[in-house]
């Protein structure tokens, strides 16, 4: 896909550009791949491993691969993100943020398997704790459907090794493409982390509303509780 060249050539670009980088190797074992409400894993568990890309100057860059599991094709590869990036600290100490991002996801459903596209372009801002961000898509897992998506997020740290979060987004549609309009959705998270010796342990509860039906009409469940364990080399 031309979007996803694009990006890695830019972000291989900006790797290249600067020797004050500072970069960043995770790997996340998950109970559920869940994504703005929904299952990118049919509901099963799932390894990411995720790379990330920090420049003094405020470019940023990285990607993820993510592998799952299902009863016809065993182990397989349900996604791939590649993002980058520039973030720049305003005088008043909030930071302005924008950038790209391209998701390419492999379902399997019913024995079939479905593939998805999705690029957006974001912008929005980080305050302290607090961060609000607007998306949009030409091509919201379906060619020429376009979409607006706004959310807001923010976090508190209880005591210095725990954090607890929270998440609110919501999406619209624009028209086009093979799914045309389809009603507002909204999706929101709930959650808490620790950061052990070794790794970070996390949970969380999402909702999605008011459909259930997502991606080649399959229907999931409104509510999941994910559990990830990540360990940042």
């Amino acid at each position: 896909m031309f979007a996803t060249r694009l990006v890695i050539a830019i972000a291989a670009w900006v790797l290249a550009a600067s020797a004050r980088a500072q970069v960043a190797v995770s790997a996340t074992a998950m109970s559920n791949d869940v994504y703005r409400g929904i299952t990118l894993s049919d509901g099963k568990p799932a390894l990411r491993l995720a790379i990330a890309y920090d420049d003094a100057n405020g470019a940023y860059a990285g990607g993820a691969l993510t592998g799952a599991r299902s009863a016809k094709a065993g182990l397989y590869v349900a996604s791939h993100v590649e993002y980058i990036g520039y973030a720049r600290r305003l005088s008043n100490g909030t930071i302005w943020d924008v950038g790209i991002i391209n998701t390419r996801v492999k379902n399997y459903y019913n024995s079939h398997a479905y593939n998805y596209d999705l690029f957006e372009t974001y912008t929005g801002i980080r305050i302290k704790n607090l961060n609000a961000y607007l998306y949009y898509s030409p091509n919201y897992y379906d060619a020429g459907v376009k979409t607006l998506y706004a959310q807001v997020s923010g976090s508190i740290h209880p005591s210095h090794s725990i954090r607890v979060f929270g998440h609110v987004g919501a999406l619209t549609s624009l028209g086009g493409g093979g799914f045309g309009v389809f009603r507002e959705q909204y999706d929101v998270e709930l959650g808490g982390g620790s950061d052990l010796k070794f790794a970070q342990v996390q949970v969380a509860w999402t909702r999605r509303g008011p459909d259930i039906v997502y991606l080649a009409d399959h229907a999931q469940n409104r509510d999941a509780i994910t559990l990830s364990v990540t360990r940042a080399f």
